[in-house]
């Protein structure tokens, strides 16, 4: 609620507030509905008491909040954030093939003959866990991702699904009936 542009806070509601005498705006804002605007003019040393109310709701409000905090949108994202997953896992999972035969070929028995073969042992190492993170990433944003495009309300008839299992990976299309 505002009186004369200045917001009247919770403390400020249904109490009696000085104010100059002559005309002023209240302005009643609430989200969803239209303005709801009246005029009260006050005489010196008067009082008065008004009631307002939100205004009728406006059919033609701005929806772009509620489609931000779509199931669909979140789908995407978090299915964008799986193929990236998936996608690091393949580019760390090629250079821990590469440290491995590097450590293959130069140390024997856990004793390496030269620093390349040293160096490699030691990305490996690091290699493996971001390998590990990139596929569990991975695959938890493809599921969730397709857990919230195929569970919104609105989805299409139809829809392009990726399958992550321990046997390997697919791409399905599925459809309601």
């Amino acid at each position: 609620v505002f009186r004369d542009e200045t917001e009247l806070g919770a403390a400020g509601q249904g109490v009696l507030l000085p104010v100059d005498p002559g005309p002023h705006l209240v302005t009643v804002l609430v989200p969803g509905h239209l303005a709801e605007k009246i005029t009260v003019s006050v005489a010196e040393r008067e009082e008065k008491q008004i009631e307002v109310h939100a205004g009728p709701a406006d059919l033609a409000a701005d929806t772009s909040q509620a489609s931000a905090s779509n199931p669909r949108t979140l789908g995407w994202v978090t299915g964008g954030v799986g193929v990236a997953g998936v996608a690091a896992g393949v580019v760390t999972g090629v250079m821990l093939a590469h440290a491995r035969s590097t450590v293959a070929s130069d140390c024997v028995d856990k004793h390496c003959a030269s620093q390349k073969g040293v160096d490699a042992a030691s990305s490996g190492q690091t290699l493996l866990v971001v390998n590990t993170a990139a596929w569990i990433v991975g695959a938890a944003g493809l599921g969730l991702g397709a857990y919230f495009l195929l569970s919104s309300p609105d989805r299409p008839a139809t829809a392009v699904v990726p399958v992550v299992s321990a046997d390997g990976a697919a791409i399905s299309c599925v459809g309601r009936f």
